[in-house]
């Protein structure tokens, strides 16, 4: 009953925020994709909303920074472990899917960023209003840390190791930056690993089954990265 109580409220916390980004929003569309991709249930979103919000990172202009402005609220200002998830998913698909990144330009970004910042404090983030509740509310404590893990990677290299666009400038980094960066991606891959539930009602939940698709397609580039790069490092003079 709390459960269903909790859904109808913050059916209606969505619906009022759809409204008032109608009226007050200078960009109402992204407060819109971002609240619909966000609701307060366990369905996956709809991948139209997810697009709109990757369409606001074409260019670096004010949609970006508008869209890194809207992500972080939603994501600080929830104690529900569903807006929370589907928070976390749009931030990945962002980093994953995104023409240009919302935590700026890597070279130049600070070890944390503000949106970084939102991220580490779901590391303590606890929902409890059913067992469920609980163990998913530890899923997203750790897959928060995958996320936040996956951006000190990218620090580590100075740009997003991962994305597909940047698969050519990965397979020709130089040696010593691969000695630099490995352990780092390789924490990575702990990370990811960790999220895999132990819990049988979590992994059955139909919300957190989408976000593990997510993290399976990561978990194969991770792995491959990592495999070239050791035979990279077998290879190479400095080891023999």
């Amino acid at each position: 009953m709390d459960s269903l109580w909790s859904k109808s409220v913050g059916a209606l916390k969505d619906v009022a925020s759809i409204g008032i980004a109608k009226i007050n929003s200078p960009m109402d569309y992204i407060d819109i994709a971002v609240i619909k991709a966000t609701e307060h249930n366990d369905i996956p979103p709809k991948e139209e909303h997810i697009l709109t919000a990757l369409a606001a990172t074409e260019s670096i202009n004010l949609s970006l920074g508008y869209l890194r402005d809207v992500v972080e609220k939603r994501l600080e200002g929830t104690e529900n472990w569903m807006v929370a998830v589907k928070t976390l998913a749009l931030i990945h698909r962002l980093m994953m899917d995104g023409r240009n990144s919302i935590f700026g330009e890597i070279e130049e970004m600070q070890p944390y960023s503000s949106l970084a910042k939102k991220m580490a404090r779901t590391f303590n983030f606890n929902y409890r209003s059913s067992p469920l509740d609980v163990d998913c509310s530890r899923w997203v404590r750790r897959y928060s840390s995958y996320l936040s893990q996956r951006l000190y990677c990218n620090i580590s290299f100075e740009y997003d190791i991962l994305s597909k666009k940047n698969t050519r400038r990965t397979k020709k980094l130089k040696v010593e930056h691969i000695f630099g960066g490995l352990p780092s991606l390789q924490l990575v891959l702990c990370c990811l690993l960790d999220c895999f539930p132990r819990e049988n009602r979590v992994g059955m939940n139909s919300l957190i089954q989408h976000t593990l698709v997510l993290l399976v397609k990561e978990a194969q580039i991770i792995y491959g990265i990592i495999n070239y790069y050791i035979h990279r490092l077998a290879d190479a003079d400095i080891l023999k």
